[in-house]
């Protein structure tokens, strides 16, 4: 449910000078910082997540049956709640977020690997895009 409300909330924002933004893309995952990785860990398993990557560093990556994906990292690594879309064309989602005078923070469109860009709302949570079919 509240995966819904943000994703209607989103849709809205980025759609909101008359058309959808096709090329922002799926949502992948929702980020979140951890204070204490293992009571997240524990809180969100309650919740019906599953463990489904782990990395000693810091991330615990989760998993729903509905197919929902969140992942957790030690607040030193992920300072704000981001969410990660997996784009068709991140070169024309560029293009669009200019046209809509957004603000690009960080831009890998022309990166030779994984293109990628990334942006914040106005609360400053980041949002991360990157390149996949």
């Amino acid at each position: 449910m509240k995966q819904s409300l943000l994703f209607l909330a989103l849709t809205y924002f980025f759609g909101m000078k008359g058309y959808a933004m096709e090329n922002l893309g799926v949502l992948e995952e929702i980020q979140f910082p951890a204070d204490d990785l293992n009571a997240s860990t524990l809180f969100y398993q309650k919740l019906g997540f599953t463990v489904v990557a782990k990395e000693d560093w810091g991330f615990v990556q989760l998993k729903r049956a509905n197919n929902e994906i969140l992942a957790l990292m030690k607040r030193e690594f992920q300072k704000e709640i981001s969410l990660s879309y997996k784009s068709p064309n991140v070169s024309l989602l560029k293009k669009e977020l200019l046209e809509k005078e957004l603000k690009i923070e960080e831009d890998g469109t022309d990166s030779t690997r994984v293109k990628t860009l990334s942006f914040r709302d106005p609360s400053g949570n980041l949002i991360f895009v990157f390149e996949g079919q």
